[in-house]
């Protein structure tokens, strides 16, 4: 399980929780995804040394960011832990934001084919901010790939046009 009083959960009702979900996706992934598609999944840094990266590591699939730290340590010169940092930010924000065209916009950015959504995201991202990804399914730009109870995969439409719909 993930979770100890050392993590601050922005939904501390789903700390700690089981692993079993991830690993059947890990799974699912394993047998179904071809290629090396990139993927995009929370990260936390109370969880540095626990289970941040825990799709790309175990799929072997490239992120838009792996272990943070790691990669910290393989970019010794100062300017270039700018680009991990920067990426680390991204992430936050992409599932931070309300924004379906940010959103858009960084799964362009990063080329980015499958969004991770489990306990792990659910944990430190708000839920509120989580359901644009849904949106996202109905607009024709994601579709759900994968669920199994709180975890979903979604798998971003390439060919797909952002429309922006204001708001009014």
């Amino acid at each position: 399980w993930e979770g100890d009083d050392l993590v601050t959960a922005v939904d501390p009702t789903v700390t700690p929780f089981a692993l079993e979900n991830d690993y059947n996706l890990i799974r699912w992934m394993q047998e179904n995804i071809e290629g090396s598609p990139t993927i995009v999944e929370g990260l936390s840094d109370s969880t540095q040394y626990r289970w941040n990266g825990r799709i790309s590591i175990y799929t072997g699939l490239p992120a838009v960011l792996g272990w943070h730290f790691h990669q910290w340590q393989q970019r010794t010169m100062e300017w270039t832990r700018q680009f991990v940092d920067k990426r680390y930010a991204n992430i936050v924000a992409f599932y931070n934001s309300e924004s379906i065209e940010y959103a858009w916009q960084f799964l362009q950015y990063y080329d980015v084919n499958y969004i991770v959504v489990g306990n792990i995201e659910r944990a430190y991202f708000r839920h509120d901010r989580l359901t644009k990804l849904d949106r996202m399914v109905e607009m024709g730009l994601l579709e759900v790939v994968y669920e199994e109870g709180n975890t979903l995969l979604y798998r971003v439409i390439q060919d797909a046009e952002f429309v922006r719909v204001e708001q009014g």
